[in-house]
């Protein structure tokens, strides 16, 4: 069993013992590239489809990686800063590679984690639209339709704060490929 490592984008360093760096590092990224999927994209759902940085940007990324045996799990952690002046909604999107099981995603609102349940996708739908006009902050996950798009999917944001963040967290497991496979 490795030990967690977490990388992140705000604070770049890394300890390890110095007989040992090498290793460490060049199986570490190894792994990550083996395991890491999109790491997603938030778009304002006005903003014609494309990332636009002027008005939604990464501000952080963080990423854990704890390899088990011959699995792999990944938990990412993004946080979008809202560039402009008005409450937005967003469609935040992401791709997980084949025989990948996502099994947490969250949205943070007030430094509070709110889950995300499994259900029915009409359901879910009618549920985020009745919320969303309430102003209240739900998100909607779902696999996209779109055939040559297998392991996209799509999470419904709102409201991302004018001048605000949006932090979202997603965890998924990978079983690794056998050497020489």
């Amino acid at each position: 069993m490795l030990p967690l490592r977490t990388i992140s984008t705000s604070t770049p360093s890394l300890l390890f013992a110095k007989s040992t760096l090498a290793l460490h590092l060049l199986l570490h990224l190894v792994l990550a590239s083996a395991v890491l999927a999109d790491p997603g994209v938030l778009i304002a759902t006005n903003g014609g489809g494309k990332p636009d940085s002027s008005v939604l940007s990464l501000e952080r990324m963080d990423l854990e990686l704890d390899v088990r045996g011959r699995f792999a799990t990944v938990k990412t952690v993004q946080v979008f800063r809202n560039r402009t002046a008005a409450d937005l909604e967003g469609e935040y999107l992401f791709f997980l590679p084949a025989g990948t099981s996502l099994s947490h995603f969250a949205i943070w609102e007030d430094g509070v984690r709110i889950a995300g349940v499994v259900l029915e996708r009409a359901r879910a739908r009618g549920i985020y639209e009745e919320l969303t006009a309430s102003k209240i902050d739900p998100g909607l996950l779902e696999r996209t339709d779109d055939e040559a798009a297998t392991g996209t999917f799509s999470v419904k944001v709102y409201p991302i704060p004018a001048h605000g963040s949006k932090r979202l967290e997603m965890e998924y497991t990978q079983e690794l490929p056998l050497a020489g496979s």
